[in-house]
Protein backbone atom coordinates (compact mmCIF):
# COMPACT_ATOMS: atom_id res chain seq x y z
CA UNK A 1 0.00 0.00 0.00
CA UNK A 2 1.14 3.16 -0.97
CA UNK A 3 0.67 6.28 1.94
CA UNK A 4 -0.21 9.30 0.58
CA UNK A 5 -0.70 12.95 2.72
CA UNK A 6 -3.80 14.70 2.89
CA UNK A 7 -4.34 15.74 -1.42
CA UNK A 8 -3.69 19.65 -0.50
CA UNK A 9 -0.37 18.76 0.54
CA UNK A 10 1.60 16.81 -2.19
CA UNK A 11 4.52 17.38 -3.68
CA UNK A 12 5.45 17.73 -7.53
CA UNK A 13 4.99 14.38 -9.61
CA UNK A 14 6.73 13.79 -12.98
CA UNK A 15 3.96 13.96 -15.44
CA UNK A 16 2.70 10.38 -17.07
CA UNK A 17 0.95 10.04 -20.31
CA UNK A 18 -0.79 11.94 -21.99
CA UNK A 19 -4.70 13.22 -21.13
CA UNK A 20 -7.09 11.30 -23.23
CA UNK A 21 -9.99 13.91 -24.87
CA UNK A 22 -13.60 12.89 -25.27
CA UNK A 23 -15.98 15.45 -26.71
CA UNK A 24 -19.50 15.17 -27.20
CA UNK A 25 -21.88 17.08 -29.92
CA UNK A 26 -23.81 19.23 -26.97
CA UNK A 27 -21.23 21.76 -27.35
CA UNK A 28 -23.66 24.90 -27.12
CA UNK A 29 -22.78 28.86 -28.31
CA UNK A 30 -20.39 29.32 -25.51
CA UNK A 31 -18.47 27.37 -26.06
CA UNK A 32 -15.56 26.67 -24.02
CA UNK A 33 -17.24 28.32 -21.30
CA UNK A 34 -19.16 26.07 -18.39
CA UNK A 35 -21.31 27.28 -15.65
CA UNK A 36 -21.84 24.56 -12.67
CA UNK A 37 -24.05 25.39 -10.04
CA UNK A 38 -23.34 24.55 -5.98
CA UNK A 39 -26.00 23.35 -3.64
CA UNK A 40 -25.74 23.42 -0.16
CA UNK A 41 -26.56 21.26 2.33
CA UNK A 42 -26.16 20.61 6.43
CA UNK A 43 -23.93 17.36 7.24
CA UNK A 44 -25.37 14.65 7.67
CA UNK A 45 -26.39 13.51 11.37
CA UNK A 46 -25.94 16.59 13.67
CA UNK A 47 -28.19 18.96 14.77
CA UNK A 48 -28.11 22.50 13.25
CA UNK A 49 -26.19 23.60 16.36
CA UNK A 50 -23.58 21.15 16.60
CA UNK A 51 -22.71 22.12 12.98
CA UNK A 52 -22.01 25.36 13.58
CA UNK A 53 -19.56 24.38 15.97
CA UNK A 54 -19.24 27.30 18.45
CA UNK A 55 -15.56 27.78 17.51
CA UNK A 56 -14.99 23.73 16.94
CA UNK A 57 -14.99 24.22 13.03
CA UNK A 58 -11.26 23.48 10.55
CA UNK A 59 -10.40 23.20 7.65
CA UNK A 60 -12.12 19.65 6.51
CA UNK A 61 -10.74 18.69 3.23
CA UNK A 62 -6.94 20.08 3.62
CA UNK A 63 -5.77 19.19 6.97
CA UNK A 64 -4.80 15.03 7.39
CA UNK A 65 -3.52 13.31 10.73
CA UNK A 66 -0.26 12.70 8.22
CA UNK A 67 0.07 16.29 8.17
CA UNK A 68 1.19 16.50 11.90
CA UNK A 69 -1.41 19.63 11.72
CA UNK A 70 -1.66 21.21 15.04
CA UNK A 71 -5.55 22.56 15.88
CA UNK A 72 -7.43 24.08 19.31
CA UNK A 73 -10.21 22.64 16.85
CA UNK A 74 -12.30 19.44 18.35
CA UNK A 75 -14.83 17.97 15.36
CA UNK A 76 -14.66 19.40 12.32
CA UNK A 77 -17.83 20.70 9.82
CA UNK A 78 -17.92 19.87 6.69
CA UNK A 79 -18.09 22.85 3.86
CA UNK A 80 -21.55 23.01 3.03
CA UNK A 81 -21.13 23.70 -0.74
CA UNK A 82 -20.89 20.96 -3.53
CA UNK A 83 -21.95 20.09 -7.53
CA UNK A 84 -22.79 17.39 -9.57
CA UNK A 85 -20.31 15.60 -12.00
CA UNK A 86 -21.03 12.76 -14.21
CA UNK A 87 -18.18 9.79 -14.56
CA UNK A 88 -17.96 6.84 -16.72
CA UNK A 89 -20.04 5.63 -19.65
CA UNK A 90 -22.99 5.44 -19.13
CA UNK A 91 -22.75 8.11 -17.00
CA UNK A 92 -23.05 7.16 -13.36
CA UNK A 93 -23.58 10.88 -11.13
CA UNK A 94 -22.10 12.09 -8.06
CA UNK A 95 -21.91 15.12 -6.18
CA UNK A 96 -18.56 16.45 -5.21
CA UNK A 97 -17.22 19.26 -2.80
CA UNK A 98 -15.02 21.31 -5.58
CA UNK A 99 -11.86 21.57 -3.68
CA UNK A 100 -8.92 23.84 -4.50
CA UNK A 101 -7.26 22.82 -1.82
CA UNK A 102 -6.32 19.52 -3.01
CA UNK A 103 -5.97 18.16 -6.69
CA UNK A 104 -7.40 14.53 -6.92
CA UNK A 105 -11.08 13.10 -7.45
CA UNK A 106 -11.95 10.84 -4.55
CA UNK A 107 -15.18 8.43 -4.58
CA UNK A 108 -16.60 5.51 -2.61
CA UNK A 109 -15.77 2.17 -4.84
CA UNK A 110 -18.67 -0.19 -5.17
CA UNK A 111 -16.86 -2.47 -3.20
CA UNK A 112 -16.39 -0.48 -0.15
CA UNK A 113 -18.77 -1.79 3.04
CA UNK A 114 -17.50 0.95 5.37
CA UNK A 115 -20.40 2.25 6.92
CA UNK A 116 -19.48 5.46 5.65
CA UNK A 117 -18.80 4.36 1.95
CA UNK A 118 -22.60 3.18 2.39
CA UNK A 119 -24.25 6.31 3.30
CA UNK A 120 -23.14 7.46 -0.14
CA UNK A 121 -23.46 6.76 -4.03
CA UNK A 122 -20.60 4.39 -4.55
CA UNK A 123 -18.55 4.21 -8.22
CA UNK A 124 -19.07 1.16 -10.19
CA UNK A 125 -15.89 0.77 -12.39
CA UNK A 126 -17.60 -2.75 -13.90
CA UNK A 127 -20.62 -0.67 -15.34
CA UNK A 128 -18.44 2.06 -17.00
CA UNK A 129 -16.90 0.84 -20.73
CA UNK A 130 -14.41 4.01 -20.26
CA UNK A 131 -12.94 2.62 -16.93
CA UNK A 132 -9.68 1.20 -17.13
CA UNK A 133 -8.05 0.17 -14.34
CA UNK A 134 -4.56 1.58 -13.12
CA UNK A 135 -2.56 -2.07 -11.05
CA UNK A 136 0.37 0.18 -10.24
CA UNK A 137 1.05 3.75 -9.62
CA UNK A 138 4.30 3.34 -12.09
CA UNK A 139 1.81 1.64 -14.60
CA UNK A 140 -0.20 3.46 -17.28
CA UNK A 141 -4.22 2.86 -17.13
CA UNK A 142 -4.97 -0.58 -18.91
CA UNK A 143 -1.68 -2.04 -18.93
CA UNK A 144 -1.65 -5.59 -17.79
CA UNK A 145 -1.40 -6.44 -14.64
CA UNK A 146 2.22 -6.82 -12.95
CA UNK A 147 3.73 -10.62 -13.76
CA UNK A 148 4.09 -11.15 -10.31
CA UNK A 149 0.55 -12.04 -10.01
CA UNK A 150 0.00 -9.15 -7.19
CA UNK A 151 -3.57 -7.86 -7.01
CA UNK A 152 -4.11 -4.25 -7.80
CA UNK A 153 -1.78 -1.55 -5.88
CA UNK A 154 -4.01 0.72 -2.77
CA UNK A 155 -3.31 3.36 -1.79
CA UNK A 156 -4.31 5.63 1.19
CA UNK A 157 -4.90 9.20 1.52
CA UNK A 158 -5.54 11.56 4.69
CA UNK A 159 -8.46 13.51 4.26
CA UNK A 160 -9.63 15.81 7.25
CA UNK A 161 -9.34 13.56 10.50
CA UNK A 162 -9.63 10.57 8.66
CA UNK A 163 -8.15 8.68 5.63
CA UNK A 164 -9.45 6.65 2.68
CA UNK A 165 -8.13 3.57 1.00
CA UNK A 166 -8.86 3.11 -2.23
CA UNK A 167 -7.55 1.54 -5.72
CA UNK A 168 -6.64 3.84 -8.62
CA UNK A 169 -8.50 4.11 -11.71
CA UNK A 170 -9.16 5.87 -15.11
CA UNK A 171 -12.31 7.14 -16.22
CA UNK A 172 -14.30 9.22 -18.33
CA UNK A 173 -15.57 12.68 -16.17
CA UNK A 174 -17.84 15.48 -17.54
CA UNK A 175 -18.27 18.27 -15.23
CA UNK A 176 -21.99 19.18 -17.01
CA UNK A 177 -24.78 16.79 -17.46
CA UNK A 178 -25.06 18.26 -21.37
CA UNK A 179 -21.31 16.49 -21.56
CA UNK A 180 -20.27 19.67 -23.01
CA UNK A 181 -16.58 19.45 -20.56
CA UNK A 182 -15.39 16.08 -20.61
CA UNK A 183 -12.05 14.17 -19.94
CA UNK A 184 -10.14 10.77 -19.49
CA UNK A 185 -9.17 11.39 -15.80
CA UNK A 186 -7.64 8.98 -13.36
CA UNK A 187 -9.33 9.27 -9.81
CA UNK A 188 -8.99 7.04 -6.49
CA UNK A 189 -12.10 4.79 -5.74
CA UNK A 190 -12.06 4.33 -2.44
CA UNK A 191 -12.17 0.91 -0.85
CA UNK A 192 -12.17 1.89 2.69
CA UNK A 193 -13.95 4.92 4.45
CA UNK A 194 -13.14 5.96 8.18
CA UNK A 195 -16.38 7.18 9.62
CA UNK A 196 -15.25 10.76 10.38
CA UNK A 197 -15.51 12.60 8.44
CA UNK A 198 -17.23 10.40 5.11
CA UNK A 199 -20.29 9.66 7.56
CA UNK A 200 -21.05 13.20 8.35
CA UNK A 201 -20.26 14.64 4.43
CA UNK A 202 -23.65 15.87 3.01
CA UNK A 203 -22.04 15.10 -0.89
CA UNK A 204 -20.39 12.10 -2.38
CA UNK A 205 -16.86 12.34 -2.80
CA UNK A 206 -14.45 15.03 -3.41
CA UNK A 207 -13.06 17.36 -6.52
CA UNK A 208 -9.41 18.46 -6.27
CA UNK A 209 -9.09 21.98 -8.46
CA UNK A 210 -5.70 22.59 -7.24
CA UNK A 211 -2.49 22.91 -9.08
CA UNK A 212 -0.31 19.94 -10.76
CA UNK A 213 1.36 19.12 -6.97
CA UNK A 214 -1.61 18.99 -5.49
CA UNK A 215 -1.98 15.73 -7.37
CA UNK A 216 -0.67 11.81 -7.10
CA UNK A 217 0.45 13.01 -10.53
CA UNK A 218 -0.41 14.73 -14.21
CA UNK A 219 -2.77 12.02 -14.64
CA UNK A 220 -5.14 13.08 -11.04
CA UNK A 221 -5.00 16.41 -12.72
CA UNK A 222 -8.23 16.75 -13.79
CA UNK A 223 -7.78 21.18 -14.24
CA UNK A 224 -4.65 19.72 -16.12
CA UNK A 225 -6.50 17.13 -18.54
CA UNK A 226 -9.01 19.59 -18.82
CA UNK A 227 -6.24 22.39 -20.28
CA UNK A 228 -4.66 19.78 -22.09
CA UNK A 229 -7.67 19.07 -24.23
CA UNK A 230 -8.09 22.47 -24.76
CA UNK A 231 -11.69 22.43 -23.68
CA UNK A 232 -12.12 25.71 -22.03
CA UNK A 233 -12.03 29.10 -23.76
CA UNK A 234 -8.97 29.75 -21.07
CA UNK A 235 -7.60 27.81 -18.19
CA UNK A 236 -9.00 29.39 -15.42
CA UNK A 237 -12.50 29.00 -13.18
CA UNK A 238 -14.16 31.63 -11.15
CA UNK A 239 -15.64 30.92 -7.75
CA UNK A 240 -18.97 32.96 -6.16
CA UNK A 241 -20.67 31.85 -2.83
CA UNK A 242 -24.07 32.77 -2.97
CA UNK A 243 -25.56 34.58 0.71
CA UNK A 244 -28.98 33.77 1.51
CA UNK A 245 -30.71 37.09 0.43
CA UNK A 246 -28.96 36.38 -2.92
CA UNK A 247 -31.85 33.70 -3.51
CA UNK A 248 -30.18 31.89 -5.93
CA UNK A 249 -27.22 28.98 -5.78
CA UNK A 250 -23.62 29.43 -5.74
CA UNK A 251 -21.64 29.01 -9.04
CA UNK A 252 -18.38 28.19 -10.33
CA UNK A 253 -17.57 29.53 -13.94
CA UNK A 254 -15.13 27.42 -16.38
CA UNK A 255 -12.91 29.11 -18.51
CA UNK A 256 -13.41 32.71 -18.01
CA UNK A 257 -14.99 34.97 -15.56
CA UNK A 258 -18.55 36.35 -15.10
CA UNK A 259 -18.53 39.92 -15.15
CA UNK A 260 -21.95 40.10 -13.46
CA UNK A 261 -20.74 38.22 -10.55
CA UNK A 262 -18.38 41.26 -9.76
CA UNK A 263 -18.35 43.96 -7.97
CA UNK A 264 -15.13 46.46 -7.80
CA UNK A 265 -11.98 46.48 -9.97
CA UNK A 266 -10.27 42.94 -9.96
CA UNK A 267 -6.93 43.19 -8.16
CA UNK A 268 -4.32 40.13 -10.02
CA UNK A 269 -1.72 39.07 -7.32
CA UNK A 270 0.75 36.30 -8.53
CA UNK A 271 1.10 32.73 -7.16
CA UNK A 272 3.56 32.38 -4.98
CA UNK A 273 4.63 29.26 -4.40
CA UNK A 274 3.09 26.03 -7.03
CA UNK A 275 4.55 23.25 -5.29
CA UNK A 276 2.28 23.01 -2.62
CA UNK A 277 -0.23 22.67 -5.52
CA UNK A 278 -2.16 25.66 -3.35
CA UNK A 279 -3.75 28.84 -4.64
CA UNK A 280 -1.76 30.78 -2.76
CA UNK A 281 -0.16 34.72 -3.20
CA UNK A 282 1.66 36.85 -0.22
CA UNK A 283 -0.19 38.69 1.94
CA UNK A 284 1.56 42.14 3.64
CA UNK A 285 -0.42 42.26 6.62
CA UNK A 286 -3.56 42.08 8.51
CA UNK A 287 -5.55 44.86 9.82
CA UNK A 288 -8.22 45.68 12.36
CA UNK A 289 -10.24 49.17 12.25
CA UNK A 290 -7.55 50.01 9.14
CA UNK A 291 -4.57 49.54 11.35
CA UNK A 292 -1.71 47.14 10.48
CA UNK A 293 -0.90 44.45 13.51
CA UNK A 294 2.50 43.74 11.98
CA UNK A 295 1.92 40.28 12.17
CA UNK A 296 3.54 39.54 9.00
CA UNK A 297 7.49 41.18 8.77
CA UNK A 298 9.33 42.36 6.12
CA UNK A 299 8.59 38.94 4.05
CA UNK A 300 4.97 39.27 4.28
CA UNK A 301 2.52 36.30 5.24
CA UNK A 302 1.40 33.24 2.97
CA UNK A 303 -2.51 32.89 2.45
CA UNK A 304 -4.45 30.73 0.46
CA UNK A 305 -7.91 30.99 -1.45
CA UNK A 306 -9.85 27.57 -0.25
CA UNK A 307 -12.99 26.84 -1.28
CA UNK A 308 -12.24 23.40 0.68
CA UNK A 309 -12.60 24.59 4.38
CA UNK A 310 -15.76 27.19 5.72
CA UNK A 311 -13.84 29.08 8.01
CA UNK A 312 -10.80 31.10 7.82
CA UNK A 313 -8.12 28.97 9.52
CA UNK A 314 -4.21 29.53 10.18
CA UNK A 315 -1.24 29.71 12.35
CA UNK A 316 -1.59 30.24 15.97
CA UNK A 317 1.21 33.21 16.50
CA UNK A 318 -1.22 35.23 13.50
CA UNK A 319 -4.97 34.25 14.60
CA UNK A 320 -4.46 34.61 18.54
CA UNK A 321 -3.61 38.24 18.42
CA UNK A 322 -6.27 38.77 15.71
CA UNK A 323 -9.10 36.90 18.17
CA UNK A 324 -7.52 39.04 20.97
CA UNK A 325 -8.19 42.10 19.30
CA UNK A 326 -11.15 41.05 17.77
CA UNK A 327 -12.75 40.19 21.28
CA UNK A 328 -15.96 38.60 19.90
CA UNK A 329 -18.53 38.28 23.33
CA UNK A 330 -20.00 34.33 23.22
CA UNK A 331 -23.16 36.81 24.01
CA UNK A 332 -23.08 38.64 21.19
CA UNK A 333 -23.41 41.72 23.60
CA UNK A 334 -20.96 43.59 21.81
CA UNK A 335 -21.67 42.54 18.17
CA UNK A 336 -22.85 45.92 17.12
CA UNK A 337 -19.62 47.37 17.88
CA UNK A 338 -16.89 44.66 16.37
CA UNK A 339 -14.46 46.12 13.92
CA UNK A 340 -13.76 45.05 10.05
CA UNK A 341 -10.96 42.76 9.39
CA UNK A 342 -8.72 43.50 6.89
CA UNK A 343 -6.03 41.71 4.55
CA UNK A 344 -3.73 44.43 3.31
CA UNK A 345 -2.47 42.86 0.02
CA UNK A 346 -0.46 45.72 -0.64
CA UNK A 347 -2.61 47.37 -3.12
CA UNK A 348 -5.76 46.75 -1.65
CA UNK A 349 -6.70 45.94 1.60
CA UNK A 350 -9.60 43.86 1.84
CA UNK A 351 -12.33 44.21 4.97
CA UNK A 352 -14.73 41.48 6.16
CA UNK A 353 -17.68 43.04 8.63
CA UNK A 354 -18.44 41.12 11.69
CA UNK A 355 -21.76 39.67 9.72
CA UNK A 356 -18.83 37.71 7.42
CA UNK A 357 -16.58 36.17 10.39
CA UNK A 358 -18.75 35.75 12.87
CA UNK A 359 -21.47 33.09 13.17
CA UNK A 360 -24.05 34.77 15.32
CA UNK A 361 -27.31 32.40 16.50
CA UNK A 362 -30.07 33.99 18.49
CA UNK A 363 -27.61 35.53 21.56
CA UNK A 364 -24.70 33.03 20.98
CA UNK A 365 -21.74 34.52 18.71
CA UNK A 366 -18.39 33.22 17.91
CA UNK A 367 -15.95 33.99 15.69
CA UNK A 368 -15.39 32.06 11.63
CA UNK A 369 -11.89 31.94 12.80
CA UNK A 370 -9.33 29.19 14.38
CA UNK A 371 -6.00 28.18 14.62
CA UNK A 372 -4.76 25.31 12.51
CA UNK A 373 -0.79 24.91 12.21
CA UNK A 374 0.41 23.38 9.12
CA UNK A 375 4.01 22.23 9.21
CA UNK A 376 6.45 23.17 6.65
CA UNK A 377 6.88 22.80 3.46
CA UNK A 378 3.03 24.01 3.50
CA UNK A 379 2.83 25.73 6.09
CA UNK A 380 2.53 28.09 7.75
CA UNK A 381 -0.18 29.45 5.82
CA UNK A 382 -3.75 31.09 6.22
CA UNK A 383 -6.02 29.69 4.82
CA UNK A 384 -9.32 31.49 3.24
CA UNK A 385 -12.51 29.78 3.56
CA UNK A 386 -16.14 30.69 2.74
CA UNK A 387 -16.17 33.70 5.23
CA UNK A 388 -14.06 35.37 2.85
CA UNK A 389 -14.64 33.84 -0.79
CA UNK A 390 -18.53 34.73 -0.02
CA UNK A 391 -17.27 38.54 0.35
CA UNK A 392 -14.91 38.36 -2.42
CA UNK A 393 -15.18 36.63 -5.91
CA UNK A 394 -12.26 34.77 -6.68
CA UNK A 395 -10.34 33.83 -9.88
CA UNK A 396 -8.10 31.24 -10.38
CA UNK A 397 -6.42 31.97 -12.76
CA UNK A 398 -4.18 28.70 -13.64
CA UNK A 399 -2.60 29.82 -16.95
CA UNK A 400 -0.64 33.14 -15.80
CA UNK A 401 -0.49 31.58 -12.57
CA UNK A 402 -2.13 34.07 -10.58
CA UNK A 403 -5.41 34.95 -8.80
CA UNK A 404 -8.08 37.79 -9.18
CA UNK A 405 -10.09 39.13 -6.37
CA UNK A 406 -12.93 41.58 -6.57
CA UNK A 407 -15.83 42.41 -4.33
CA UNK A 408 -18.70 39.82 -4.77
CA UNK A 409 -22.20 41.46 -6.21
CA UNK A 410 -24.81 40.49 -3.95
CA UNK A 411 -28.32 41.38 -4.10
CA UNK A 412 -27.22 43.19 -0.43
CA UNK A 413 -23.94 44.78 -1.18
CA UNK A 414 -23.42 44.39 2.66
CA UNK A 415 -24.26 45.04 6.11
CA UNK A 416 -24.67 48.98 5.91
CA UNK A 417 -28.54 49.48 5.25
CA UNK A 418 -29.33 50.88 1.84
CA UNK A 419 -25.21 50.90 1.02
CA UNK A 420 -24.37 50.77 -2.82
CA UNK A 421 -22.73 48.31 -4.17
CA UNK A 422 -20.03 51.27 -5.31
CA UNK A 423 -20.05 52.80 -1.94
CA UNK A 424 -19.37 49.09 0.06
CA UNK A 425 -16.50 48.16 -3.00
CA UNK A 426 -14.57 51.53 -1.56
CA UNK A 427 -14.93 50.82 1.78
CA UNK A 428 -14.85 47.25 1.59
CA UNK A 429 -11.85 47.42 -0.93
CA UNK A 430 -9.79 50.06 0.05
CA UNK A 431 -7.45 51.24 -3.03
CA UNK A 432 -3.65 51.91 -1.32
CA UNK A 433 -1.92 52.43 -5.18
CA UNK A 434 0.70 50.31 -6.54
CA UNK A 435 3.27 48.85 -4.49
Amino acid sequence: MTRVATPALLALCICVGQAAVIRTAANDAEKGILRVKLQRAPARGLFPAALRGRGNDRSLLQVGQQTAARSTSGRPQPIHTFGVVNIGSPPQQFTVAFDTGSGNLLLPSKSCNSIACLSHRPYDESASVTSKAIHRFDLAAGDAPPADGMGRESIELAVGTGHATGLLDQDRVCLDAAETVCVMSAMVEATEMTEEPFNILPYDGILGLGLTASSLDMRFNLMGNIAEAGLLKRNMFAVWIATPDDGEDSEITFGQLDTDRVGSNIMWLPISNTKTGMFQTKLHDYTIKNKKLGLCGSTGCQVAFDTGTNIIAGPSRIITPILESLNVDKDCSNYKDLPVLGFHFGEYELNLEPADYVEKEGTSCWPKINKLDLPPPTGPLMLLGEPFLKRFYTIYDRQALRMGVALAKHKTPSSVEDESMEDAAKRLMKHHGSV
